[in-house]
């Protein structure tokens, strides 16, 4: 088990909806990023309201590694009141958020391209 100190340097804060398959690479490309960078670090998950197994992806990776905790939303209240939330919860001196591209909210998302990315979850 990995352990965090009281007050971390950084927090990232990542919102997820239905991310199953990419929580662990994330964590695992996060950690090759950090770790000689930062001298305390958390991990943040804002899952928000999945429907798929992100939130034990999330709780899986809690177990493991004290700087990673969750946060879990009980219906999908969309990006920015995950992100919200994350940042309200975060104890790091610094806060950034990290999450990916084709997050698609209660109304859905867009990808790069301008295409409608609602119902791809």
């Amino acid at each position: 088990m990995v352990a965090m100190t009281d007050q971390p340097e950084l927090s990232i804060v990542i919102p997820v909806f239905n991310e199953e398959i990419n929580i662990g690479p994330m964590y695992d490309r996060l950690l090759a990023a950090l770790p000689d960078k930062v001298s305390g670090l958390e991990i943040l998950y804002v899952d928000d309201g999945s429907a798929d197994s992100s939130w034990e992806k999330i709780s899986e990776l809690a177990i493991r590694d004290e700087r990673v905790r969750g946060v879990r939303f009980a219906r999908n209240f969309g990006h920015q009141a995950a992100l919200t939330a994350g940042v309200d919860v975060a104890r790091g001196r610094a806060v950034v958020s990290h999450h990916r591209r084709r997050y698609a909210g209660p109304t859905g998302g867009h990808s790069a391209d301008g295409r409608s990315l609602a119902g791809r979850f």
